[in-house]
């Protein structure tokens, strides 16, 4: 049995959906609808202002991407302000940022937050009392955590947001391509998994060439509900976000059909 999830490998390896099938006796394959564009001068031109440290408190990201654009404006960025910028407090939500942040020499704080909402708590209540924050985002980014910091009560917390990277959709004859080979070459029983709404109109725009030879699974009522409002029929629903609870709904679904 094969399933094709509909989004892209995990930074981090081994990837957890593939690896969850696998576990499972699935074969599987991640097919990305979408991808990320860096976009670094701004940043560096930002970077490269030499009255801006002084104008700044701290920094914070919640993505990997946003700290790769960083990475690509660094070295374009003078030593003296390198040194500057490195001296402030740098806010992240996830442990997987701390090592390429401290390679360019800062030192990242709130890893074990997780969230942007809990980020923004713990930057609320830093010892240092940021209240000029620049925060590097991608144009997607929700705004979680910059409302949080804006609505603060306790002092003045200004944010100054600079899209670092972009998210744009997969071409979708790329898309249909890569999936319509997948199912040429696996003739077996095979479930397409949906990850979000915008997943759904992608491939809703070769529907015909797919419909009727996959069972379909998603993570989400919101993502079960795009699908239900075009006619697709959705098989599995996974209860949690995660592969774990994905990789059990299909398995039930299936258990469920063959009686």
């Amino acid at each position: 049995m094969l399933v094709v999830f509909l989004r892209s490998n995990d930074d981090d390896k081994p990837d957890a959906y593939t690896t969850a099938a696998s576990k499972r006796g699935f074969e599987s394959f991640n097919l990305p609808l979408l991808r990320t564009q860096l976009s670094s001068n701004a940043l560096q031109s930002l970077l490269n202002n030499p009255s801006k440290p002084q104008q700044t408190d701290a920094i914070v990201a919640t993505s990997k991407r946003a700290i790769e654009s960083l990475s690509n404006a660094w070295s374009h960025i003078g030593s003296t302000l390198q040194k500057s910028w490195t001296q402030k407090p740098f806010f992240v939500v996830g442990p997987s940022s701390n090592q390429p942040l401290e390679q360019l020499g800062f030192h990242p704080e709130g890893s074990e937050t997780g969230n942007a909402d809990d980020l923004a708590s713990f930057i609320i209540h830093h010892e240092a009392r940021p209240s000029r924050i620049l925060f590097l985002r991608g144009d997607k980014t929700l705004d979680t955590l910059t409302k949080r910091l804006s609505q603060h009560t306790d002092r003045s917390i200004t944010v100054e947001s600079l899209v670092v990277y972009e998210t744009v959709s997969e071409s979708v004859e790329l898309v249909r391509q890569s999936l319509m080979d997948l199912l040429s070459a696996h003739q077996q029983q095979t479930w397409i998994s949906f990850f979000s709404p915008s997943g759904v109109s992608i491939l809703l725009q070769f529907r015909n060439e797919w419909k009727h030879k996959v069972w379909i699974a998603c993570i989400g009522q919101t993502t079960k509900k795009a699908l239900v409002d075009v006619g697709v029929e959705v098989h599995a629903v996974a209860q949690s976000p995660n592969a774990e609870s994905l990789m059990t709904a299909i398995i039930e679904a299936q258990i469920i059909n063959a009686n």
